[in-house]
């Protein structure tokens, strides 16, 4: 596995990429966000450079998106290294006090999350400018968005990552991913920040394409599903084509668990419409 890490400065806002290549030349990558003297998220610590970037921006705080390893790993490296306050969402601040236990392929991708201590955030938070912490569940229990009230810049984390969904984890939420997202559109943002995309050009028109897509694939889903179809034979009709992470987890990342998610939460979502 080789990793490498490339960094560019975008309206005042340290934009840093951390890569993870396999033997078959297909590659993961997380972004980390230095801004106002923060940073935003700390990566995975299978990615060197992301913590020799850490160690090397000093910031005098850290705001963690949700709890994912990709997002989190480097947690304990900061506690060690730099000694500032680390913040992540209240419901998962005694989560970090425990070395996370996930499953093996995702221990070979982005690294154990090591036990670290994490203050809780609140709904606002001050650096340069006044933040507002904005809930935004689906893709984690306890994902923020984070949005600056004089820049109208908003960091999405994982909310966004890419307009259509063709497979999710396990754990996620269909319904309340899509929740999150409308509520986002009601936000006056102007430039978006994903953690996986980075800077997101129209990423107004993008967001509304995605809540398009899950709106069209719920319904989608729900006519195979009354026609008496199963979750396998509405995968095979709508979602033919196997992802690579659908592979290499051992079916923790599937289409099928999709669609039965969408077939399960249908009465929160259709009660959303």
């Amino acid at each position: 596995m080789k990793t490498w890490g490339k960094q560019q400065t975008i309206d005042n806002v340290v934009c840093t990429k951390g890569f993870i290549e396999f033997g078959n030349k297909q590659h993961v990558s997380v972004y980390t966000f230095l801004t106002e003297g923060f940073s935003i998220d700390v990566g995975a610590n299978t990615i060197p450079f992301l913590q020799e970037t850490l160690l090397q921006q000093k910031p005098e705080a850290i705001i963690l998106t949700h709890h994912h390893e990709d997002h989190t790993g480097n947690g304990a490296f900061v506690e060690k290294h730099l000694h500032i306050p680390q913040y992540i969402h209240p419901l998962s601040v005694d989560d970090m006090r425990v070395t996370a236990n996930n499953p093996q392929y995702r221990r070979d991708v982005w690294g154990t999350r090591p036990a670290f201590h994490a203050e809780p955030l609140h709904e606002t938070f001050h650096a340069k400018s006044t933040w507002d912490v904005l809930h935004t569940p689906g893709h984690a229990f306890d994902h923020v968005a984070l949005f600056n009230r004089n820049t109208a810049q908003l960091f999405a984390g994982d909310l966004f990552v890419a307009p259509k969904i063709k497979i999710m984890l396990e754990g996620e939420s269909y319904s309340t991913l899509l929740h999150s997202l409308r509520f986002i559109q009601t936000i006056d943002y102007g430039t978006l920040f994903c953690s996986h995309a980075g800077l997101v050009d129209d990423a107004r028109s993008l967001i509304d394409q995605k809540i398009a897509y899950m709106e069209e694939f719920a319904d989608e889903v729900m006519t195979l599903h009354r026609q008496g179809k199963d979750a396998d034979e509405i995968v095979a009709q709508l979602l033919p084509y196997k992802a690579i992470m659908e592979a290499i987890s051992d079916g923790e990342w599937s289409r099928r668990y999709l669609v039965e998610t969408v077939i399960q939460e249908a009465p929160e979502l259709f009660a959303l419409v």
